[in-house]
């Protein structure tokens, strides 16, 4: 009974404060975040997206700032933006190998309101390296085609880990064409 009174009260107070506001734009959408490690272990960086509103219009900023730890006693840092209004951010000087999350609070600043997301990531788990470039034929590394067809163009294309194992694979790298001579 209570949980549906304070419910009702909730929706019954927001509705009431919106009366006679019918001139301001909607507030925000939650921001969709999203962080990788590209750089690893220098930064995290992450990157946001808003989902489009029916009445969303007028300027929109962005404050991000993060967290070592999930608990609300830790202390804040800015997330380094270039302005106010990017969708994007840089977390410097991560702390490595640290199985204590990071928290990201982004939070869009709108003439109709404001709204935040809380993105919680290990930095060893969102790592994800470029993807291999100049990809050919080179004597330090090798790998052996086997059941070749004489004449036969291959495209061969590697991805990259890691050297920590942790994280995803890169993107694949683009295809390097190799060409099967008779008797090689």
């Amino acid at each position: 009974m209570a949980l549906r009174l304070l419910l009702t009260l909730t929706l019954w107070a927001g509705r009431s404060s919106c009366r006679g506001r019918e001139d301001l734009p909607a507030a925000p959408a939650q921001p969709r975040v999203h962080c990788q490690a590209f750089r690893y272990p220098l930064a995290v960086d992450c990157s946001w997206t808003l989902p489009p509103a029916a009445d969303s219009t007028g300027p929109t900023s962005f404050i991000a700032t993060y967290r070592l730890g999930v608990a609300a006693h830790g202390e804040s840092q800015p997330c380094l933006q270039q302005k106010p209004e990017a969708t994007s951010c840089s977390i410097p000087d991560i702390q490595m190998f640290s199985m204590v999350p990071y928290m990201l609070n982004v939070t869009a600043v709108h003439p109709g309101g404001v709204s935040s997301s809380f993105v919680p990531f290990v930095p060893e788990h969102i790592i994800k390296p470029d993807p291999p470039e100049e990809v050919g034929p080179i004597e330090a590394t090798s790998f052996t085609l086997r059941a070749v067809r004489p004449r036969a163009r291959y495209h061969i294309q590697v991805a990259a880990q890691d050297l920590t194992d942790y994280g995803e694979l890169s993107d694949w790298s683009l295809p390097a064409t190799v060409s099967v001579t008779l008797g090689k």
